[in-house]
């Protein structure tokens, strides 16, 4: 016997119609599996006669309203037929979304063509291009709205709280070591000891006080190899995780000890791609997490 289910999903393939409407209402009204699976059957003459081949995966459905303006993106599909055009129009910019599909199903061709769609509309695009694959807009655009950086020597100082963020100094400082945890895999123990120690070099600078005299991760290396901690002390292994960590990001980019970055609210005035080919697995998020938390600080959250 059919069940609704099925029902709605053969009634999306078809597309929304009045013939179509009575029959899911119907089948949706009544408790009797007769009605259901006659609908059912007359949805799938429906979809015979409109040339639905129902042994082919659909793509997904038919939206009842297609948008009349905007950048074509696409096909929408009923089951393997085109039916009609999909377009984006530019007041359509998502919050968080994916793209998902299997290898050579047209992900990153379809983010090029929004990106493309989203610069030449005067929207702010910051790409993480860890392929090569969007570096080709660079010759579309003059560099004052699409500019190119590289990932190994953008500068970006860890320990910097960002110009235009909305968190306090220790709050940026516990931010880094979080994402120091995730990446590097840091232990509550190592965490603790990189606070205590940016927290000192904070307060020594006059940071707190409103200086924007930030250490850099050499900085913060030279601090921790010079407190003495006792060879059979926990401390001792926590110390000695952090100097080959940031010895390991010191050496990966040189752009990570910039006596001055970039100003993040700068940045989100044009679009942005930064180049991340060269990088080892590792590094690609190492950068990735700071780069992104260091653009996001203006924002607070």
């Amino acid at each position: 016997m059919a069940s609704l289910p099925e029902i709605h999903r053969l009634a999306d393939l078809i597309g929304i119609n009045d013939d179509v409407s009575v029959l899911v209402e119907n089948a949706e009204r009544s408790s009797n599996p007769e009605v259901r699976e006659s609908a059912y059957h007359m949805l799938l003459l429906m979809a015979a006669e409109a040339g639905i081949n129902l042994a082919t995966p659909p793509i997904f459905g038919v939206p009842q309203n297609l948008p009349s303006e905007g950048k074509v993106i696409g096909h929408v599909l009923r089951g393997d037929n085109p039916v009609g055009v999909y377009r984006l129009p530019i007041s359509a910019l998502p919050g968080n979304v994916g793209f998902y599909g299997a290898t050579k199903s047209g992900k990153s061709t379809l983010v090029f063509y929004l990106a493309d769609f989203w610069i030449e509309n005067n929207q702010s695009v910051v790409c993480l291009d860890f392929s090569d694959e969007y570096c080709p807009l660079i010759r579309r655009y003059p560099a004052d709205k699409l500019s190119l950086l590289k990932a190994r020597t953008t500068p970006i100082n860890p320990f910097e709280n960002p110009v235009g963020s909305r968190l306090d100094p220790l709050a940026w400082a516990s931010r880094i070591i979080g994402v120091f945890r995730e990446v590097f895999f840091w232990r509550d123990g190592a965490c603790n000891l990189a606070l205590d120690v940016l927290a000192n070099m904070y307060r020594v600078r006059g940071v707190l006080e409103g200086s924007r005299d930030y250490p850099l991760p050499s900085d913060v290396l030279a601090e921790v190899k010079s407190r003495r901690y006792g060879k059979d002390k926990r401390t001792g292994g926590y110390a000695e995780t952090i100097q080959n960590r940031l010895t390991g990001l010191i050496i990966s980019f040189p752009g990570m000890s910039a006596r001055k970055s970039l100003v993040p609210e700068q940045v989100l005035q044009r679009s942005l791609i930064i180049r991340m080919a060269d990088l080892s697995p590792g590094d690609i998020d190492a950068f990735t997490s700071v780069f992104l938390a260091w653009l996001t600080a203006p924002l607070g959250g």
